[in-house]
């Protein structure tokens, strides 16, 4: 079990969420949940589960797909579910900045992070981590490289306005206790 802004979130065995808590304070910085794993279906489907968990709004889910970064491109998904109960997903593609992955990604997320935070419709962030990214150098990043130069932004790093409020970490059942694959 996970606290996650006031929320406790179960997480099953067969990757569905759930809360004993309805509504989530925006206080002065917006959460910001990280979820990860090895197994890229169970992360997805946990991160689709907390889009709207329990038909609330708020949540804004982001993914960058990196199934494209060969061809020097990277995909950006965002969904939400808005106040009248209807989801929507976009799309972005971000060209990869000088065919390095982590600077395409740092200069993609936390300016868009602080554009989040500043929506008062927005009470909570996921982001769904693809299997080679390692949500320490999120979390790191999130706190210490300062974005500079956004327009209507004080420069800074986007933990002025988001903090990381919980990290969901997702393995298959008996994993470790079996010591990996074998």
């Amino acid at each position: 079990m996970e606290t996650v802004s006031n929320r406790e979130l179960l997480v099953g065995d067969d990757g569905v969420v759930s809360t004993s808590k309805d509504g989530v304070a925006k206080g002065d910085r917006t959460p910001l949940v990280l979820v990860t794993g090895l197994d890229s279906t169970a992360v997805a489907r946990v991160g689709e589960a907390l889009v709207g968990i329990d038909g609330s709004t708020g949540t804004v889910v982001v993914h960058h797909d990196l199934g494209r970064v060969a061809d020097g491109r990277v995909v950006r998904r965002t969904a939400w579910v808005d106040a009248g109960g209807r989801r929507h997903d976009r799309e972005t593609e971000v060209e990869l900045a000088h065919g390095c992955v982590s600077c395409t990604l740092r200069e993609d997320l936390l300016p868009l992070l602080r554009r989040l935070h500043q929506r008062s419709s927005v009470r909570r962030i996921v982001v769904v981590l693809d299997p080679i990214m390692e949500p320490e150098r999120i979390c790191w990043a999130v706190e210490h490289v300062v974005i500079a130069q956004m327009p209507g932004f004080v420069d800074g790093p986007a933990g002025r306005d988001v903090r990381v409020e919980a990290t969901i970490a997702l393995c298959r059942r008996g994993h470790l206790a079996r010591g990996g694959d074998r």
